[in-house]
């Protein structure tokens, strides 16, 4: 029962959730990011993040397995993810292309290019180390969120502890499994939360 628990977190709690689930909470935030973008721009750009950051790399990485170049969407092997993550990375530029045809306010951009910098970043750290990428992933809404705070003077915490509640089961689903050590997955969190709250803080 425990493991089935812990995969049903896994699955909906992946990391390609998680850019979504930052952007739901800025644009229902109290923050003039919310405000100064009319409802309709907002459903339309969040089909964009849908479909750039959901559907095209699940379709993707499918195919990838269909092809035999990774095993399954969990990419149990550190040496599998080096495609995935350049197949994100591109991704993630093009929706970048296209959001800046839309003139949204400049912190949309700048959160949109520290989860790239974050990609890339953890692109490298793979190819020496299986960390794990559910925790740097949901670590990096939480680092999001802080810097956000701080930089817009808004009230995060309620959505921040919920995250860090919501990391302690995404951590624990990710030991039952057996898919990382403690360390993986306590890295992961650290590099995630330090990663997007340095990025937002120094861009």
């Amino acid at each position: 029962m425990e493991e089935k628990f812990a995969k049903i977190i896994s699955i909906i709690f992946q990391p390609l959730m998680m850019p979504l689930l930052t952007l739901l909470i800025v644009f229902n935030s109290n923050t003039f990011i919310a405000f100064s973008i009319a409802d309709e721009m907002k459903t339309f750009i969040y089909f964009l993040f849908i479909a750039f950051t959901v559907v095209l790399p699940t379709m993707i990485f499918l195919w990838l397995i269909k092809r035999g170049i990774i095993s399954s969407l969990e990419m149990p092997e550190a040496s599998e993810r080096k495609i995935p993550f350049l197949v994100s990375i591109i991704l993630y530029f093009a929706l970048y292309y296209l959001l800046r045809k839309l003139l949204l306010p400049e912190i949309v951009y700048v959160l949109l290019l520290g989860t790239i910098l974050s990609i890339v970043i953890c692109f490298f750290i793979t190819l020496v180390w299986k960390i794990s990428i559910h925790m740097i992933a949901v670590g990096g809404v939480i680092g999001s969120l802080f810097a956000l705070s701080v930089r817009l003077g808004a009230d995060f915490i309620l959505p921040i502890y919920l995250v860090i509640l919501l990391a302690g089961f995404v951590g624990y689903a990710r030991l039952k499994l057996f898919a990382h050590t403690p360390a993986q997955v306590y890295s992961g969190f650290l590099v995630g939360t330090a990663l997007m709250a340095g990025i937002l803080f120094w861009v």
